[in-house]
């Protein structure tokens, strides 16, 4: 039931983080799409996840 809660909460917050880049992304400049593949990966991942999507989609393509 602890892993359960712990990755609950890392989902949910992966996905608000991810959520929030989109909302206010463009007035700092980056965007990230809403995908399967970024949900998952900001999902399984949490907010270290969406940094790593930030960095890799906006910096590296």
């Amino acid at each position: 039931m602890k892993y359960f809660k712990e990755f609950v909460f890392t989902a949910l917050s992966g996905l608000t983080a991810l959520l929030v880049i989109n909302l206010f992304g463009e007035f700092i400049g980056v965007c990230l799409k809403f995908s399967y593949i970024n949900m998952a990966f900001s999902g399984v991942l949490g907010i270290p996840g969406v940094i790593g999507l930030l960095i890799f989609e906006n910096f590296i393509l």
